[in-house]
């Protein structure tokens, strides 16, 4: 179920809180193991995203993180898990977000997870677009992931990440984007809303909004 959730979170999200709680019911009928732990983080992130329960989903978050440090899986679980800075960016400093996307890159990079990577990318960029004035800086590490998105034919969050650089091009211009490469196809807000409507991406469409 850990990894039919992962799925749902970029092809069906309004299934994310139905699948959580579905791992929970399992866990209390059947007893503790690793999808608990899965379980818990998109727990609190269906609660952060679909409710009002901020607190809660913050409490849930901490007892899904102390369950990952220390874990015999613990790179995979943080590779898999960085979504749960969802939750922890609603109470906690953005710049602790950033650094929790990070270590999960950093993870997936060791486990040799390339979804996990490039979702981490997307979720570092985000976090790192709201806490770090730095947006000279931010336009040339999306474009690393660009390549890096393009290059594993990771489409759904290369084009979620397309809308943040054209909210960044927008605010500082787009003299940092002549560094793109010609492959790489880019699109506008317009463009990506239209892709999105046309795939039926509601992962995609969520970031094209926000």
């Amino acid at each position: 179920m850990g990894l039919l959730i992962l799925q749902c979170l970029y092809s069906s999200p309004m299934l994310v809180p139905l699948l959580s709680w579905r791992m929970m019911e399992l866990t209390f009928e059947f007893g503790f193991c690793e999808d608990t732990i899965s379980g818990l983080v998109f727990v609190s992130h269906a609660l952060s995203q679909y409710s009002d329960s901020v607190l809660f989903a913050a409490r849930i978050c901490r007892i899904a993180e102390s369950l990952i440090s220390g874990n015999i899986c613990e790179h995979s679980l943080r590779a898999k898990l960085t979504i749960m800075s969802t939750a922890k960016a609603l109470i906690e400093p953005f710049q602790i977000t950033v650094d929790h996307c990070l270590i999960g890159y950093n993870s997936a990079k060791i486990e040799g997870d390339v979804d996990n990577a490039m979702m981490c990318g997307l979720l570092y960029c985000t976090a790192y677009f709201f806490s770090i004035p730095d947006l000279k800086g931010l336009q040339q590490y999306m474009i690393k992931c660009f390549e890096q998105m393009a290059k594993h034919k990771r489409m759904n969050v290369l084009y979620s990440l397309m809308s943040y650089f054209d909210a960044v091009t927008a605010l500082i211009g787009n003299e940092g984007s002549r560094s793109i490469d010609a492959s790489i196809e880019m699109k506008t807000n317009k463009e990506l809303y239209q892709t999105s409507v046309h795939i039926q991406s509601t992962f995609l469409l969520h970031h094209v909004i926000i």
